[in-house]
């Protein structure tokens, strides 16, 4: 997160609602992972269960069990720095929609089993002027920092050598089928074709679609074709209940390489998860249960 506009101390950068959870009810942070064999050779394990991203966006404290998780905009941006942290939360000074200040006086158990649904909230307020352009930045607490040392030292590399995030890929064209039998993509990588075409004469030709679609289907690129240092493609598409469909002239865009589906290195049993540690001097004693 970047600061749009000067800052002065004091001021209040963002602000957050806070979902209260419990430790239990920390089922709601695992995730079961049963990978199919589609996934072997990305991840060193295929049936594993592993925290939650959100946890590493949530914020607990060391003598609680509480979990607070904030889902105001923007704020989850904001990266650590214990040098150049610039904001820290705080409890709001007033009663909002959102935050009701008799709350920091309710047990953990009040908390964890209340049916009311917002009652919390933080403001994330300037420790010194911030400048224009100025990335913020907060000091996650000691515990995060221990842990991430932990991870860095501990860490190993897992899946394949050759594993590479899709918008990292080096090349300027897309392989066909017959040249993955000697030279394939990595195996988190697969490509993902636009269902967009018309027929004409006796085949099926790509039709342009001014909007950018977020549903594609999985496909084989056939055959390829150099016009000027672009390309388009020959494409097998593939529908539901084995419809399969070939379409020519498809550019690069229409078909593209995609990360198979949670085999990005965030899904790895191994990924680095740790809450954000609440300051010490915010905490309210009636809400250490540990």
């Amino acid at each position: 997160a970047f600061a749009a506009r000067r800052l002065p101390k004091g001021a209040v950068v963002g602000y957050a609602p806070l979902i209260h959870i419990g430790k239990q009810a920390e089922e709601l942070f695992a995730i079961e992972y049963n990978h199919s064999e589609y996934l072997q050779g990305v991840h060193s394990e295929l049936n594993y269960t592993t925290e939650d991203l959100v946890i590493n966006y949530s914020f607990e404290h060391p003598d609680s069990t509480l979990v607070l998780t904030p889902y105001g905009a923007i704020v989850n941006f904001i990266n650590h720095h214990r040098e150049r942290a610039n904001v820290r939360v705080q409890w709001p000074d007033r009663e909002l929609v959102a935050h009701k200040p008799s709350w920091l006086n309710k047990s953990v158990d009040f908390l964890t089993n209340t049916h009311e649904k917002i009652g919390l909230s933080f403001d994330y307020v300037a420790l010194r002027d911030i400048e224009p352009n100025e990335e913020i930045f907060m000091d996650y607490g000691d515990a995060w920092v221990d842990a991430w040392e932990r991870h860095k030292e501990e860490w190993k590399p897992v899946g394949p050598e050759n594993y590479i995030h899709a918008s990292q890929w080096p090349s300027t064209f897309l392989r066909t089928a017959a040249e993955l039998q000697t030279n394939p993509y990595p195996p988190n990588l697969h490509t993902l074709c636009v269902s967009s075409y018309t027929k004409m004469g006796d085949r099926y030709v790509h039709t342009p679609i001014v909007r950018n679609p977020h549903k594609r289907l999985y496909c084989d690129v056939l055959e390829r074709f150099e016009h000027n240092e672009t390309h388009t493609y020959t494409v097998r598409l593939h529908f539901p209940q084995d419809k399969v469909v070939l379409v020519y002239d498809m550019p690069y865009g229409a078909v593209e390489l995609f990360d198979k589906l949670q085999s990005a290195d965030w899904h790895l049993r191994e990924a680095f998860r740790h809450p954000i540690g609440i300051p010490d001097d915010m905490f309210p004693d009636v809400w250490r249960n540990i």
